[in-house]
């Protein structure tokens, strides 16, 4: 057995071998450079994040190890997301991929983010700590539901890839509290993703609206006026019975706009999630923006230690102090609770209650300040 990581030399043959892994269970599925041309070129330096497993020579199991840049309210992080994960059907059953997942978490470890994202059956990843958790609301918007929704004046188009208004769409881009952070550059190749329509809304005033629909009718992306992407979701409902969203549990114009063409709504996971930096995942409950002021509660806390961890990234307080969250190190008098990490995954991003999760219905303070509200967009799942 050898191990290396990818580089420009063997990038056609990684092509090839993990053409050779997806096709068995989908004769038709896209070769990855097609799928993912953000990620998956001969000069992209996101393949050195790429690991391969040799057996005899021949490419036998891989996996990457992919930035994710997202926005969560006030701060900006990068997370790391897991794709790729393949093993050759000649190398099956061999435990390759076991080996592949260990060298992915000792990459996590240096890399230290505050959680990881990765796609694929829970049951599968649970063992390195990831489980399905997330507190996404998708919604299933209706065509007929349109007659209730009062347009705006905006005048729609579909655009081609060619026509599309870069600085304009980066600028709209930056008004939303939780989204994907790439920059152009590499927001250039993600809309290059296959079988993605682009549309564009103006009214008279010049305000501006800006909607990515995907294969399966579902919305990928969008900014811009919320009005403006109502009148291109009531465009769209012309030629199309059922269009899908996954947001953020956020309250915004958005969220009220997709929820008047909706049918339905269920809450969803964002993926499979584990903690890594327990401290830095924490913080992110300061952005929940159903959290302002914590009046009514007394002072309170707890120290949350991940395992048994030693780290003291990994031994954390969270409580309430004058009507606040606050987040610190392990602090001395207040009770410990150790909690293993697919229970901090969910602890953190949900859905359930904490005081559920952690069957401890005298914790329901937590309540009010977790799950942390997360989303991964489609365009940037690995």
């Amino acid at each position: 057995m050898k191990i290396e990581l990818c580089d420009s030399s063997n990038f056609e043959e990684l092509m090839d071998f993990l053409h050779e892994c997806f096709k068995t269970n989908d004769p038709l599925h896209p070769r990855f450079e097609a799928l993912y041309p953000d990620i998956y070129r001969k000069d992209s330096e996101l393949l050195k994040g790429i690991i391969i497993v040799r057996e005899g020579g021949r490419m036998a199991s891989s996996a990457g190890l992919f930035p994710i840049p997202l926005q969560a309210g006030n701060k900006s992080l990068v997370i790391q997301g897991v794709g790729g994960v393949a093993t050759h059907p000649d190398f099956r059953g061999k435990s390759l991929m076991l080996k592949v997942m260990d060298e992915i978490k000792l990459m996590l470890g240096k890399e230290n983010p505050a959680f990881s994202w990765l796609g694929g059956s829970r049951y599968r990843y649970a063992h390195w700590g990831w489980e399905k958790a997330g507190t996404c609301v998708n919604f299933n918007m209706w065509s007929k539901n349109t007659s209730a929704v009062q347009p705006n004046g905006f005048r729609c188009r579909e655009i081609q890839y060619g026509e599309l208004p870069w600085q304009e769409v980066i600028t709209l881009r930056k008004a939303l509290s939780f989204r994907g952070n790439a920059d152009l550059e590499s927001l250039r190749y993600r809309y290059q993703r296959p079988s993605l329509r682009f549309f564009i809304s103006e009214n008279a005033e010049k305000e501006k609206a800006f909607l990515i629909l995907s294969h399966n009718n579902s919305i990928a992306e969008f900014c811009g006026s919320p009005k403006g992407v109502s009148d291109i979701i009531t465009t769209l409902m012309k030629e199309s019975r059922n269009i899908h969203v996954q947001v953020p549990m956020s309250n915004d114009s958005y969220f009220k706009v997709f929820k008047a063409f909706a049918e339905s709504w269920e809450i969803s996971s964002c993926g499979n999630l584990a903690v890594c930096n327990f401290r830095e995942a924490l913080s992110l409950a300061e952005e929940n923006p159903a959290v302002h002021e914590l009046k009514g509660l007394s002072s309170c806390g707890v120290n949350l230690i991940l395992s048994d961890n030693k780290n003291p990234e990994q031994r954390v307080f969270i409580g309430v102090e004058n009507a606040k969250i606050a987040t610190d190190y392990r602090r001395e008098n207040f009770p410990d609770i150790k909690i293993n990490p697919v229970t901090a995954a969910s602890l953190l991003f949900g859905p359930q209650k904490p005081s559920m999760v952690l069957e401890r219905p005298d914790l329901f303070w937590l309540d009010c300040i977790l799950p942390i509200v997360i989303n991964i967009p489609s365009l940037y799942h690995v």
